[in-house]
């Protein structure tokens, strides 16, 4: 088996373990970063919440991406990444949150010809259909379909 074939593989394992880690802190009432208590916000103790502050507020001022932070460029006004960073992150957290990658999202689109998964109206931006328990994904849903 190649290395990085392995590396994949053990990446794969891990994040399904914190995210695992994470769902049971949560549930019990615990920190889902650390596990302790008491929350202060939905998933974070007050050390987590305030580290986490502490870390965008530091790079907010330093001017830098919180991913390129080596790399000279600041991000766009009002944000703390750049472009190309932003939709990186936000793959990323589809893909975290709901197990879904661009491609199967680019694919479920092109499925369902640009249209919502109930009323089959046109999707103005798409929202991720999935089942709140599993996290499982549904599929692309419009604003109205999404809330209602």
């Amino acid at each position: 088996m190649p290395r990085s074939s392995a590396l994949i593989k053990f990446k794969e394992a891990n994040r399904v373990y914190m995210t695992a880690r994470y769902r049971a802190f949560v549930s019990e009432g615990r920190c889902g970063r650390c596990g302790n208590t008491p929350l202060v916000t939905k998933t974070r103790c007050a050390s987590c919440v305030k580290t986490t502050k502490q870390r965008y507020e530091r790079l907010k001022t330093d001017g830098q991406c919180i991913y390129c932070v080596r790399q000279p460029g600041p991000p766009e006004p009002g944000h703390i990444l750049c472009t190309t960073h932003r939709e990186q992150k936000r793959w990323d957290d589809l893909r975290r949150l709901y197990g879904v990658t661009q491609q199967e999202w680019e694919e479920t689109l092109l499925r369902q010809r640009g249209a919502c998964a109930i009323c089959v109206g046109v999707l103005g931006k798409p929202y991720i259909d999935h089942d709140h328990t599993t996290g499982a994904f549904g599929g692309l849903l419009c604003s109205n379909c999404n809330t209602g």
